[in-house]
């Protein structure tokens, strides 16, 4: 989905989605820099594979509920989770009859499954932990040739591991701490209270 101005805002605020993708793979720096003003977010207007993913987005939520049946309802606001001030979400659609997430793709029509699976868990069981969701639906189109939904049920293991890495990652913004200088196993979990802020902005499509 396309992010407004406030939404960019609130996200250099707090660690979201594709934030967490980014934590898990190690890239910690640039993430660390963004957030603390030091590093400009990278422009990706005219990077083809994000701008298709974004022009198809309507196209394959669409697609979705026509060879699935279920009503995809689209998200406007970004979503602050009920127990860490600073985990925030920002969906491409939510399925309010199962509480699930829903997530848009559009790969490499040559991309395996598993490795796009492998590549966006991060982002999935965040948002999952964000909204309280079970479960989520990825949403796949492959080139201009093949579209595949994989459901994904929230993983308290992968979850807990998720929100340590994010702790810290956030500790070290909050402290102003280079993430490069310290070992991961030594920093510190973020001391920021936890806030109580229910899920907001969901409209239907």
């Amino acid at each position: 989905m396309t992010l407004t101005e406030e939404q960019h805002t609130i996200r250099s605020q707090g660690v979201g989605g594709s934030d967490a993708v980014k934590l898990m793979t190690g890239d910690w720096y640039d993430l660390w820099a963004e957030k603390l003003g030091m590093k400009e977010r990278d422009d990706l207007s005219d990077i083809l594979p994000v701008q298709m993913g974004i022009y198809t987005e309507d196209f394959n939520r669409n697609w979705f509920e026509k060879t699935t049946g279920k009503l995809v309802l689209t998200n406007t606001e970004t979503i602050v989770s009920p127990t860490f001030s600073w985990m925030v979400a920002s969906l491409d659609g939510w399925i309010e009859e199962e509480k699930a997430v829903w997530e848009a793709k559009h790969v490499n029509g040559f991309s395996k499954p598993d490795n796009v699976l492998k590549k966006y868990m991060p982002q999935l069981q965040h948002y999952m932990m964000v909204t309280g969701a079970a479960k989520a639906y990825l949403s796949v189109l492959y080139g201009n040739y093949k579209h595949e939904v994989t459901e994904i049920e929230a993983d308290p293991l992968y979850q807990a591991e998720l929100i340590e890495l994010e702790s810290k990652f956030w500790n070290c913004v909050q402290k102003k701490i280079d993430p490069t200088t310290i070992d991961i196993a030594d920093m510190e979990l973020t001391d920021e209270p936890s806030t109580e802020t229910e899920m907001v902005g969901v409209s239907q499509s």
